[in-house]
């Protein structure tokens, strides 16, 4: 992956030299969160907040093509794992794509492959949902899942696409905060 910049779990970028810094000035101009060649064809990822009305959370993940075929997608989030947990990963792509899901305490990475490169996808898609749990009440939520700089997307060609993310952080905030 083309990512060289470490995130922490509190989502800041962590630098350890001068030409990290220099890659922090090059992404943050850049409109991709994956790269930054700037002439690549993109997608758009549109995730919401969330007002949590019961103990289960599904967070989707909507992407525009805006006209590319896209045939591999990868995400990470990282969450608090002592407010939610992650159960599950919902696809709503083919059968013909691999769709996986490794979740460790506090971090979830997930992703699909058209596996024969037959079956890409064009348009507004929601290919994944993450379902997670509340530990406590879930109406008296109020935490946070962050998606890291650990994400990519490509092309039925496998040629990488710019990923422009509408935001970083999806706040969950349970029906009694509001």
């Amino acid at each position: 992956f083309p990512v060289t910049i470490g995130v922490n779990s509190q989502g800041q970028i962590q630098v350890n030299s001068v030409n990290d810094i220099v890659r922090v000035k090059a992404f943050a101009a850049n409109p991709f969160t994956n790269t930054t060649n700037e002439t690549l064809p993109s997608i758009e990822v549109n995730l919401n907040n969330s007002t949590v009305t019961s103990n289960n959370i599904e967070i989707p993940f909507t992407t525009d093509t805006k006209g590319n075929k896209v045939s591999a997608l990868q995400f990470e989030v990282v969450y608090d794992p002592t407010k939610i947990k992650f159960e599950e990963i919902k696809s709503s792509l083919p059968n013909t794509w691999f769709v996986f899901a490794n979740s460790t305490e506090g971090k979830v990475i997930f992703g699909a492959i058209d596996k024969d490169l037959k079956s890409p996808y064009t348009g507004v898609v929601t290919p994944f949902a993450l379902k997670f749990s509340s530990i406590g009440n879930g109406v008296d939520l109020n935490t946070k899942v962050k998606v890291t700089a650990n994400l990519d997307a490509s092309d039925e060609k496998g040629n990488q696409l710019g990923i422009v993310l509408n935001t970083t952080t999806i706040k969950l905030t349970g029906y009694n905060n509001f």
